[in-house]
């Protein structure tokens, strides 16, 4: 029983350290995606994707429905969240593994 108690707590301390690791690489992982998902945004803003976008917005099914479709936002959306899922299977797997990404 004594010796099952300390394996656990073992454990325990050995799984503190990875997912305090995990945590700081999903925070990190978080503000570069928002900075960068921010600059592409503005990027493609200046210049001048959205005018693309117009030619979508004068379909009378989109009309109906009230919807901007902008396409630099669709797109630093999309680059948000696969850097978020980047990020996330980053912190999943060991830090010994990050060679073979």
């Amino acid at each position: 029983m004594k010796d099952a108690l300390i394996d656990m707590v073992k454990k325990f301390a050995e799984t503190v350290p990875n997912v305090l690791m995990a945590l700081v690489i999903i925070i990190f992982g978080f503000n570069i995606s928002k900075i960068v998902a921010k600059v592409v945004l503005t990027a493609l803003k200046s210049v001048g994707v959205d005018s693309i976008g117009d030619k979508f917005n004068e379909i009378d099914i989109v009309q109906k429905a009230n919807m901007d479709i902008k396409i630099s936002k669709i797109a630093s959306k999309y680059l948000y969240y696969f850097m978020m899922l980047f990020f996330c299977y980053c912190s999943y797997i060991s830090p010994r593994d990050f060679r073979n990404i």
